[in-house]
C-alpha cells in the first residue's frame, strides 16, 4: 500500500501488486521506482451529515464554537495534516501564506489539527502569539466530527498536501 506516496521509500523489488491511492502517486511509482505492478484504489470515506439548529435552538456547532471560546460571527478555517505537511520549502510557506490571510480577514480563526500546542509553540511561536488566539491547535484526533462541525472552510496543507484530510473536509461539506 503506497500511503506515502510523495516520501523515499524501499520495497519495490518484493512487491507484486501495489496499491494506490491516486492517479500522480502510480504516474510516479511507475517512472521513477520503475513499479508497473500497480492498482488505484479508492479511499473508503463516508459522507457524515451535519447538524442543524432546529426551531430556533442553538445548535451542536454554536455550542462547541462557544465552549472552544469561538466567536459565533467568526470564520473558522480548519486545515488537518502532521506537522511535518506544514514546514515550509523555499517559498510555499503555509505560515506566512496564514499570516496574511488573517492580516486580511479580521474574522478568522485557524483550527489546526495536527499540530498540537506544543508543535505551534516551537515552530509557529510568535506568529501564535501574534494572533491573539486567532490561532487554535490540537494534535491528530480519531473522531473530527467535533472539528467539522464548526469550521466553515477547509484548508489544505502545503507544501506537502493531505488529500485524505481534504476530502474528507468536503464530505462534510466545507468548501475547500
Amino acid at each position: 500500500m503506497n500511503h506515502m506516496d510523495h516520501l523515499f521509500w524501499t520495497g519495490t523489488g518484493v512487491t507484486d501488486v501495489l496499491i494506490e491511492f491516486r492517479e500522480i502517486g502510480k504516474s510516479w511509482s511507475q517512472k521513477y521506482r520503475g513499479m508497473d505492478r500497480s492498482v488505484i484504489v479508492p479511499l473508503p470515506l463516508e459522507a457524515q451529515k451535519l447538524d442543524e439548529p432546529e426551531n430556533g435552538k442553538s445548535s451542536r456547532r454554536d455550542a462547541i464554537r462557544r465552549k472552544m471560546g469561538i466567536p459565533a460571527d467568526a470564520v473558522v478555517l480548519l486545515s488537518v495534516a502532521t506537522p511535518y505537511k506544514f514546514r515550509p520549502a523555499g517559498e510555499w510557506d503555509f505560515r506566512r501564506t496564514l499570516q496574511i490571510i488573517l492580516d486580511q480577514c479580521s474574522e478568522a480563526v485557524v483550527l489546526m489539527v495536527g499540530p498540537g500546542p506544543a508543535d505551534l509553540d516551537r515552530i509557529w511561536g510568535q506568529d501564535v502569539w501574534r494572533s491573539n488566539g486567532r490561532i487554535m491547535a490540537v494534535v491528530c484526533q480519531s473522531d473530527m466530527t467535533y472539528f467539522y462541525a464548526v469550521a466553515d472552510i477547509a484548508l489544505g496543507s502545503f507544501p506537502f498536501a493531505s488529500q485524505t484530510a481534504v476530502l474528507e473536509c468536503a464530505l462534510h461539506g466545507l468548501p475547500c
